[in-house]
């Protein structure tokens, strides 16, 4: 059992898929969808006597599975900024101690260079607290994304299930004897059992909403506070290569400067693209807790 739980760990990391649950998730929801998807090709669909809040909190949570693909997308992104963030902090650290360097090679002529050097390492300390912020909320997201997406996939389906199980007891019209020998209770109490599990479900989704819209607030304050730091870095430019074309032997700082644009340049063009993904996300999640889900 040890080497088959080893290899099935293995196996999925080699796939994509840090833990068994980051599986579970996908998996449920990739069935789910895939379900739908041929329904919908089929133009065919549970037929079931159920009406009112119920087929409304059914068809809510389908909108919202539907759209579910937008935390997925964002998960994603998120994936592969935590490496960016790191990398980004890594870069800056590495021009900061380059820039003070070249600064004191140049001597007394290098001195306004060593006010700017030091200036680029001030931010780039501003820039390092920042990055582990963000990493920190990068976590807390993808776990409030996790938790969203397995909790409408679950009700979701818990919803189905019951809706298929009070059509098909419609339709075969046990009695109640017939009803406890082929389930061991009445039709009533296991559509009560489901119909508890599917509200149960949701109101797990709407925390999960509730915490997810909480995060993206956060996280998007701290992507505009990262991306204004960076904006001091564009002034440390210009006014360093202003300074450096005055000093003799100043080429290799302007150079450095020029290194610093070109990464203050592409992260701020990252920041921007996963603050528009961020605020995309945040509406959609406004969208269904003041939805009909939100209601229920």
């Amino acid at each position: 059992m040890k080497s088959s739980a080893a290899l099935l760990n293995t196996t999925l990391v080699d796939l994509g898929f840090p833990t068994y649950d980051d599986f579970m998730i996908e998996a449920l929801r990739s069935e789910l969808s895939a379900r739908r998807t041929v329904m919908k090709q089929m133009n065919v669909g549970p037929v079931s006597p159920i009406l009112g809040t119920q087929l409304q909190l059914k068809n809510s949570l389908a909108i919202a599975f539907d759209s579910i693909d937008h935390l997925i997308k964002l998960r994603s992104g998120l994936q592969n900024q935590e490496t960016f963030l790191v990398e980004l902090d890594m870069q800056l650290n590495r021009v900061a101690l380059n820039s003070g360097v070249r600064a004191a090679h140049l001597g007394d002529s290098g001195r306004s260079l060593g006010v700017i050097g030091e200036e680029i390492a001030r931010v780039s300390r501003q820039v390092g607290a920042e990055v582990v912020t963000l990493n920190r909320e990068v976590k807390n997201l993808s776990s409030s994304l996790k938790l969203t997406t397995f909790n409408i996939s679950l009700a979701l389906l818990q919803s189905e299930m019951s809706d298929d199980f009070v059509t098909k007891q419609a339709a075969a019209q046990l009695s109640e004897a017939e009803q406890l020998s082929q389930f061991g209770s009445s039709a009533k109490s296991i559509c009560e059992l489901l119909d508890r599990c599917s509200k149960q479900s949701v109101e797990q989704a709407l925390l999960g909403m509730e915490q997810l819209s909480s995060t993206l607030g956060s996280f998007d304050y701290f992507l505009q506070s990262l991306t204004k730091i960076l904006l001091t870095i564009q002034f440390a430019y210009v006014t360093g290569k202003t300074q450096a074309a005055r000093v003799e032997g100043g080429d290799a700082f302007s150079r450095l400067l020029s290194d610093l644009r070109d990464v203050s340049n592409s992260a701020r063009a990252e920041l921007s693209q996963l603050g528009l993904q961020v605020r995309d996300v945040s509406l959609k999640v406004d969208q269904w807790r003041q939805g009909d889900i939100g209601s229920m």
